[in-house]
Parts: structure tokens; sequence; C-alpha cells
């Protein structure tokens, strides 16, 4: 199937991207000059599908394997919904993003309104957030795409804590040539997906209510992601790390105060697409 995929592919990219990323029109037979249009780097009809090996790397440095099924499960208009494989539980942390939220064509953009796991177990389900710029095709490299603030306080083992994040996506660069499994891909998007975190708490300390910064702000997820023209996702590689303020734990550890919370923590996620259908 991928051979099948690869050749409908090469012969749509030889089509569309040969010209480039220029929209120049081009001239037909009887004279008149159409619009090339600029290449979908998600192509999402109903049915397309990507394949994925993922890797998983813990705190511990053990490394896990898995394999993702991504599909289009739903379109209206220019409103679509992903789902991935057949219990919808992704190993790979693009692909839970994905199928965990409504995206919508913009033009040369992608974006996506859905939610982020919390990446360290705060008590938190996950992040919120609409209109997040997934790539867009047409903006400069090192362009800010989309960037989201909040702050909330609630109870972590009995403490209030305030969160305050920002999450934000940014386009790097268009890379002239990028391969993937020994299969190459041409004008591909590379974009960073990034949230930052910080957590402070308020103790009572001999009668003085004081405020501790327990994480300093940090990103705590980074994920790149390679977009191929009329292709779609080609690989993701996700990072999570993290540093307790030591000073604060060291406090803490002297009252008796445990938050539960690990004062460290690392791990890597990488998705790489093995083979795909996209019409």
């Amino acid at each position: 199937m991928k051979n099948i995929a690869k050749a409908f592919g090469i012969c749509i990219l030889t089509l569309l991207t040969s010209c480039g990323s220029s929209d120049d029109p081009a001239t037909t037979d009887d004279g008149l000059e159409t619009p090339v249009l600029p290449a979908n780097y998600f192509p999402a009809s109903v049915n397309n599908y990507w394949n994925y090996d993922v890797s998983i790397t813990d705190n511990a440095n053990a490394v896990t394997t898995a394999e993702d099924s991504l599909y289009v499960a739903s379109r209206s208009g220019d409103t679509f919904m992903l789902d991935v494989n057949a219990n919808n539980i992704a190993s790979g942390s693009m692909s839970t993003l994905l199928a965990n939220g409504t995206l919508t064509e913009q033009g040369t953009a992608l974006t996506l309104n859905g939610s982020l796991d919390f990446p360290i177990d705060l008590g938190i389900a996950a992040i919120p957030f609409e209109g997040a710029v997934l790539y867009d095709s047409s903006v400069a490299d090192n362009t800010t795409l989309f960037s989201s603030s909040d702050m909330f306080t609630q109870d972590l083992q009995g403490f209030p804590i305030t969160i305050a994040y920002s999450l934000s996506s940014e386009k790097i660069e268009r890379l002239a040539s990028f391969t993937v499994n020994g299969e190459s891909f041409s004008d591909v998007e590379v974009v960073d997906l990034k949230l930052e975190l910080s957590v402070s708490t308020s103790v009572d300390i001999l009668g003085n209510p004081t405020t501790f910064s327990i994480l300093d702000p940090q990103d705590v997820l980074t994920t790149r992601a390679y977009y191929g023209p009329n292709v779609g996702l080609l690989k993701a590689e996700s990072e999570i790390r993290f540093t307790l303020n030591p000073t604060t734990v060291a406090l803490l550890q002297t009252f008796n105060i445990n938050l539960g919370i690990p004062t460290s923590g690392s791990g890597t996620n990488v998705e790489e697409l093995t083979s795909y259908l996209v019409n």
C-alpha cells in the first residue's frame, strides 16, 4: 500500500510542486492563465491515513516502541476530525494531540481546537485551547504562529498552588529536503510547539503566609513537527523535561511537606511516518 500511495504522491507532487513554492499562474491550452494552488500540508479527505513508528524513552532511559494509525474520521467543509488506532488511544504525543480536537484549514494554515495533556501530574487533566496554529506555509521562517497564556489556582496535596502556562507555536524553517524511513520529501515545513510552565505555592511559615516557586518558568514540553506537502505529518519529536526549584523542595522537606511531584523528569517521544494513503 505504501508503494501505491508513494507513487500517487509522487505524481501529485510532480504536478503541484514542479514550480517550487511559486504561485505564478500557468497557461492552459486555450491561452487562459490558471493560478497554481499552494500545496496542502495535511490533505484530509475521509479515510486518508498515516501510520507511524513510535519510540518512547522514559525518565529511566528505558525505550519502548509502538505503532500508531492516524486517519480522517469525518469532515465538514474546511473542518475535519482525526481518530487514532482502534481504541482511539495513541502512543505518539503528536498523534494524541491531533486526535483530541477539531482541525480547520484556513488558507495556507491549519488550526486546532482541543486540549493538551499536562506533562507533570498536578491533578490537572488537560489544558484547553482554541485556534492553535499547527503550521502556516505562507509565512517566513522564525515566525510565531500562535500564543496563548493563562493562570489559575487549585489545591495539591492540601496546598494551594498557582499554575501559569503559555502554549505557543513557531515556524522554524522550510527544508528543501527531508528523509524519513528512506523516503525523501521536499519543501518540508518545520514547526515547534512549546508549553512553558511555572508553579508556585503559598505556605504558612510561623504564622506568615509566604509564596515559594515550586517550578521556575521553563519549557516543560517541546514538540518539533515536520509536515510534507500533499502528504501530512512526516515526523514529530517531543521532549518532556522539568526540574523543581531545589531551594523550595529542601524547605518543604524541612517542614515534612510532600507535594507528591517528582523533583525532575525527562523523556522523549518520536513518531516517524512508515506508510500513508492520501487522496
